[in-house]
């Protein structure tokens, strides 16, 4: 009990800090150090709702600038894959921590390569659909679906601002569809919604910290820190899953 209450803090705290100042990678990171002390559902019921809260302290810096056309697009292949990876979530299979680990490890890497510019590729517009609905699938199971979103739009003529506020709003809706889905699912619980309010003080400290740091971090250097983090976690939930 106690591990887990440190470790919701630190969580909830980090889920505030990458979201507001970095925008991106908040699910490679947490979704391991969360499945290394809770189940899948509760891994991704806590996940979606702090999201959620640390998406409400952010948009607002974001709000208007954004592409809205690219959302309304992508939204709805999104909306697809959230209730089909939801349904295989739902499922409660012995296996999903595995696979939990293993995409959080595969999506990580790839992160990290892309990073690096040592992995560099283009998506075709007309693959979108496809794009989206595997997006969403993987969303749901394991909060990793960021990575083709990402690169998709960045093959758009967008300003730096424009690019993150498109993708800051369209995760926020695919985190509420997210959110209704596994209530549909009964997948996650209300003691689950209760941990992530109590957090919610963390959350916008966290909030807080990631905005004055943005000014000061080099992103590159932040990212590949979190990715190897991220690498290494996700190796354990693996590890210990194929032991359990």
């Amino acid at each position: 009990m106690v591990y887990e209450t440190i470790v919701l803090i630190a969580g909830s705290f980090l889920i505030g800090f990458i979201i507001t100042g970095f925008g991106l990678g908040v699910g490679l990171l947490i979704v391991p150090v969360f499945a290394l002390f809770f189940a899948p559902a509760e891994v991704n019921g806590l996940v979606v709702s702090m999201v959620i809260i640390a998406d409400l302290f952010t948009l607002h810096r974001y709000w208007g600038k954004q592409d809205m056309s690219s959302v309304i697009t992508m939204l709805p292949f999104l909306v697809i894959g959230i209730f089909l990876g939801s349904f295989i979530l739902s499922g409660g299979s012995s296996y999903l921590k595995l696979i939990i680990g293993l995409l959080c490890l595969l999506f990580s890497i790839l992160e990290l390569l892309s990073i690096k510019g040592v992995l560099s590729f283009k998506i075709p517009k007309k693959v979108s659909p496809i794009v989206g609905v595997g997006a969403g699938v993987v969303s749901a199971i394991a909060q990793v679906g960021s990575l083709p979103i990402t690169i998709y739009f960045s093959q758009e003529n967008f300003t730096k601002e424009t690019f993150l506020s498109t993708l800051t709003m369209l995760f926020f809706f695919t985190n509420v569809v997210k959110f209704f889905s596994y209530i549909s699912f009964d997948i996650i619980e209300l003691s689950t919604i209760s941990k992530a309010l109590l957090c919610i003080p963390l959350i916008a400290l966290g909030s807080y910290a990631g905005f004055r740091a943005n000014r000061g971090l080099k992103q590159e250097s932040f990212f590949t820190i979190l990715m190897v983090m991220a690498i290494v976690l996700s190796s354990l939930v693996v590890v210990f899953s194929l032991y359990e």
